[in-house]
């Protein structure tokens, strides 16, 4: 993640949205990802509705709510952990299942550590230059 160019001084929310919730079974010290995932989920929904109101082409709420939908789904969020390699970073016990649905929540935990850091700004920017990585890389 390198090439996305985060300049962080502090990466607690960082870490914590890397550590899924069953790993705190193994260590009981560890917060969790689960809140910074509700509101990485939100930020995501937010920065697409902006994108699609935003658009020249000027959608209707329906084609808005389908763009929406189509980029802060968990197969495209899964896409976006693989190809960034996110894997690397995560806490989960052993075995433990990584399905497209906690891919995609750890994408989201990711979204909500940086905006929380970082601010919205950052975000929108973040997942403009995501985009533009893994449409290069198809």
């Amino acid at each position: 993640m390198d090439e996305l160019h985060l300049d962080y001084t502090e990466f607690n929310l960082i870490r914590t949205a890397f550590i899924h919730s069953s790993y705190k079974g193994m260590r009981h010290d560890v917060v969790d990802n689960e809140r910074l995932e509700f509101l990485g989920d939100s930020v995501l929904n937010l920065i697409l509705a902006e994108i699609s109101y935003q658009d020249e082409n000027n959608y209707s709420p329906s084609k808005m709510t389908e763009l929406r939908k189509k980029y802060v789904d968990k197969d495209h969020l899964s896409v976006i952990f693989d190809k960034l390699n996110m894997k690397q970073f995560i806490r989960i016990p052993n075995k433990f299942e990584l399905s497209i649905k906690v891919k995609a929540d750890f994408v989201e935990a990711f979204f909500g550590a940086v905006y929380m850091e970082k601010g919205y700004m950052v975000c929108c920017n973040l997942w403009l230059l995501i985009q533009k990585k893994i449409s290069s890389t198809d």
